[in-house]
């Protein structure tokens, strides 16, 4: 939440994730004014993933169909992720 700069009002949890991801797709917040795009690194993955399957699902679903609009909005919004296997 605070390196993408969600507002105070961000309810930490999987719906409130995709509201303000829609919001960081259209440029809103989470990207440098000049920015050409925004890259979302998900580092041990697989680790957070072991422990929450359901919750690592929904945030890849929530990220590539912000990352969709993003797109047809001619913006660049990508998401890596690292795991270890």
């Amino acid at each position: 939440a605070a390196l993408l700069d969600f507002p105070d009002y961000y309810g930490r949890n999987l719906d409130a994730l995709n509201d303000c991801m829609g919001e960081v797709a259209a440029g809103a917040y989470g990207v440098l004014p000049g920015a050409t795009g925004l890259v979302l690194v998900l580092r041990h993955f697989d680790a957070f993933a072991a422990g929450h399957r359901y919750a690592a699902s929904q945030l890849l679903d929530i990220v590539t169909g912000w990352a969709a609009e993003a797109a047809r909005q001619d913006r660049q919004l990508l998401c890596l992720v690292e795991s270890a296997s």
